[in-house]
């Protein structure tokens, strides 16, 4: 696809002043600063636009990265318009770069406001590369973050009865009131039914009943939601012939227990400029050992679908995560990284340290089992949060 190279002369008008906070599914205004005489600067400037903080780990050496990187992020936000304000003060050799920079990432408009002073070998640069002009009033707008109103917050579940499954529901219904038994028993039964198809989907195992517990952890409920959808897992497993013990004081409180939502997590995580930091917390909080997301290799991603496999299993990621594994898929494909090479081309032991980055720079605690070179997902899992399975005779 060609990019269109729109230039704006703003001789007449006053060139806006991109803001603070734009969404990065949107059109991205970045500023031009004065006296810049390296792209990298410029690409710097694009992924703080998009989010990416300079104040935590990650920022190398190597600056030249930045530029990769900002293609991977552009790319991977499928960004279609980029608008550069004050590119007078570009040097014709950095402004031919910008637009190299905008057509590898896949931006389909690029747009380029100017006013004087400018040099004759800057006007000779835009003509050669604009391919159409435009006034300030055409340019597309920047969408802000966090546009629409939030969601209204659920109502939340009452405490319960901190009893064994088998009495539970008749002691809601002795202790609640009609209202909190209906919120309980809606729930339960949600809980029960998405237990239940699990369990006859894969089998009643103990991997399966690993799936099952870690999910129902990863969504961060409260403490009296949790305590609803463990019973509802045991409710579902004693139908299928599995007891399930658990330890709830020691689930409850348990270090490795998350307290933050998927969604939010990989959403935070976005802050950071090399994508694979996003990835390897995602599959950690997915319940996979650092050792085990070093193997996965490209042909296993989809990223239209937004989806991995690790260890024959598919991993259904977040919106968030999704763009951390386009922008990863960018950047391996632009080093010449084939199908059968690794998506994260790092060590266990460089994944690991980037868990420990998250927990200094963001506070996502991704420490623990989630960072063992491999991962036992059944057994030890789920005795180190106080479950422990029992077949039925």
């Amino acid at each position: 696809m060609t990019m269109h190279i729109t230039t704006v002369d703003t001789t007449d008008t006053r060139q806006p002043t991109p803001p603070i906070g734009q969404d990065p599914t949107g059109p991205i205004w970045v500023e031009v600063r004065p006296d810049l005489r390296r792209l990298h600067v410029l690409a710097g400037d694009v992924l703080a636009t998009l989010g990416k903080r300079r104040d935590i780990a990650g920022k190398g050496r190597n600056e030249h990265e930045d530029i990769h990187h900002a293609e991977a992020w552009l790319h991977a936000h499928r960004t279609a318009d980029l608008v550069l304000t004050q590119t007078q003060r570009l040097h014709p050799k950095i402004l031919a770069g910008a637009c190299d920079l905008a057509a590898n990432a896949g931006v389909q408009r690029l747009w380029l406001l100017h006013a004087p002073p400018r040099s004759d070998a800057f006007d000779h640069t835009l003509s050669r590369r604009a391919t159409g002009t435009a006034i300030v009033d055409a340019v597309p707008t920047p969408e802000m973050r966090d546009r629409t109103a939030p969601e209204p917050a659920a109502i939340p579940l009452p405490a319960v009865p901190q009893i064994e499954f088998t009495t539970f529901w008749a002691a809601c219904q002795d202790q609640l009131s009609a209202q909190d038994l209906t919120l309980v028993g809606d729930r339960l039964a949600r809980t029960v039914a998405a237990c239940t198809a699990g369990l006859t989907r894969t089998g009643a195992t103990e991997d399966t009943v690993a799936d099952l517990a870690l999910g129902l952890l990863n969504h961060a409920p409260a403490d009296a939601e949790l305590a609803v959808d463990i019973r509802a897992l045991q409710i579902a497993a004693w139908h299928h012939d599995l007891y399930v013990k658990v330890n709830h004081t020691r689930l409850h409180q348990h270090e490795e227990r998350p307290r933050q939502a998927q969604e939010d997590v990989d959403a935070a995580m976005l802050a950071y400029r090399q994508p694979y930091r996003a990835l390897t917390t995602a599959l950690t909080r997915q319940g996979f050992g650092v050792a085990d997301i070093a193997t996965i290799a490209i042909a296993y991603t989809d990223p239209d679908a937004g989806c991995l496999d690790c260890l024959d299993s598919t991993i259904s990621l977040t919106p968030a995560a999704a763009t951390a594994l386009r922008a990863q898929l960018y950047l391996r494909r632009s080093h010449g990284a084939a199908d059968h090479d690794p998506l994260l081309p790092h060590t266990p032991k460089a994944l690991a340290k980037a868990l420990t980055d998250a927990q200094t720079d963001l506070a996502v605690h991704v420490h623990g089992r989630r960072a063992e070179r491999t991962r036992n997902h059944t057994t030890r899992a789920l005795r180190q949060l106080g479950i422990t399975l029992h077949a039925l005779p």
